[in-house]
């Protein structure tokens, strides 16, 4: 039994290893949108900055249905935020076998006004390949490298 508390990256890659990345992006998500919900009712006082925030998807989560661009997109607008106040990030933790679907994605997540970024770029499978194909507009390079 592993000790507590674990590092993000390790919850991710037991999530990987289980088949279970995509469950545990649903539920990290609905947890930051309900958080981010209640933060961005207390900004909206006169003079208050919009909420800006980063949610962090493995590629295989970024894939799947449920996280299809406008249905992310109305899942963002029920929390009460809009698209352009979300950079969504891609993990590097997992192999992408076909770029083509992940480049489509998010295409058309920056079309609906998301912000798009590669994590740890440099690491792991997040070779500088992909992130030409993504065309991100944030890069974040691995610590590893820097």
């Amino acid at each position: 039994m592993p000790t507590l508390p674990q590092s993000i990256s390790a919850i991710v890659q037991a999530a990987i290893d289980t088949g279970r990345s995509v469950e545990l992006d649903l539920f990290i998500v609905r947890i930051i949108l309900e958080r981010a919900a209640r933060m961005q009712t207390a900004r909206n006082a006169p003079g208050g900055k919009p909420l800006r925030l980063s949610i962090n998807l493995t590629p295989e989560g970024l894939l799947d249905p449920r996280f299809e661009a406008h249905a992310f997109a109305a899942m963002v607008q029920a929390a009460g935020l809009q698209p352009r106040q979300l950079t969504v990030e891609v993990t590097e933790q997992q192999a992408v076998s076909d770029v083509g679907p992940l480049k489509r994605q998010a295409r058309a997540l920056r079309k609906l006004g998301f912000g798009f970024a590669v994590d740890d770029a440099g690491a792991g499978y997040a070779s500088f390949t992909l992130v030409a194909a993504l065309r991100p507009s944030i890069i974040k390079i691995d610590r590893e490298i820097v």
